[in-house]
């Protein structure tokens, strides 16, 4: 859409994002399950530096928040180089600034 947040995004955060902005769970579920370790949720942001995590929390959308945070911990914060504990990345995650 012109005028997006979006504009610059790829194809896969695009779908992501309109998934959490609809509050469209299940659909985001399904999605992030048919890729299995193909998305890194946690490194996915759009143009003001929301992650999908802060996005989730941001829209109050609990059950995406929750499929995020799964996927996440289950497939891409697990596969940290640094060994960095997890509640650690988990933190670094959430914490991540937004330029609002």
């Amino acid at each position: 859409m012109p005028g997006s947040l979006l504009d610059n995004a790829n194809n896969e955060t695009q779908t992501i994002f309109k998934f959490i902005a609809k509050n469209e769970y299940k659909k985001l579920g399904q999605y992030l399950e048919k890729s299995g370790n193909g998305v890194n949720v946690v490194d996915i942001e759009e143009s003001r530096q929301y992650t999908a995590l802060t996005f989730a929390a941001f829209k109050n959308h609990t059950k995406c928040f929750r499929i995020l945070y799964e996927h996440g911990c289950r497939f891409n914060l697990t596969l940290d180089k640094n060994k960095k504990p997890m509640a650690k990345l988990l933190q670094i995650w959430a914490d991540r600034l937004t330029d609002e």
